[in-house]
């Protein structure tokens, strides 16, 4: 068994859990944070892991944002656990959404449940906090159209970046 995770961050994650990890094992895909899936005496769990000083706040962004999501009853998001900062580095613990097989007319319930999703509205453009866009900051202030949220909130922000 092997179980690659600095002590202070296994230690939160098996408090967070209520259950021991038996064994972590690498997942690739992204290339900002460490991933892992965890596996434990309650299951399996997804793990990202960053030392980045904003680590903490990017990862609690994640979170809400996967909170937003989850609200909207449209598409399914994995459980937050735990969103911690330890000495060792910030964390974001989930429930482990497993690839499962591709059932006869997937594409089309993904597209309506993807169209329902755009259809939950709002007065504005934007979201009552900033949030991240891989590891850079990621403005969300409210604008009156989509157009207007795109050029101030998107496209300036890159732009002034480069």
């Amino acid at each position: 068994m092997t179980i690659d995770l600095p002590q202070s961050l296994l230690q939160r994650c098996q408090q967070s859990l209520g259950a021991d990890i038996l064994q972590t094992q690498p997942i690739s895909g992204g290339d900002i944070n460490e991933a892992r899936l965890l596996k434990t005496t309650k299951g399996l769990f997804f793990l990202k892991m960053n030392r980045a000083p904003f680590a903490g706040d990017m990862f609690a962004k994640e979170a809400l944002g996967l909170s937003l999501l989850e609200k909207t009853k449209t598409i399914r998001t994995p459980a937050v656990i735990a969103s911690e900062t330890t000495d060792e580095g910030a964390f974001l613990l989930l429930e482990m959404i497993e690839t499962g097989y591709r059932q006869s007319g997937f594409w089309e319930k993904f597209g309506r449940a993807l169209a329902a999703l755009h259809q939950c509205s709002a007065t504005g453009f934007g979201l009552d906090h900033d949030n991240y866009i891989g590891s850079l900051a990621q403005p969300n202030g409210y604008q009156p159209t989509f157009v207007d949220f795109y050029i101030r909130e998107r496209l300036q922000p890159q732009l002034d970046l480069a």
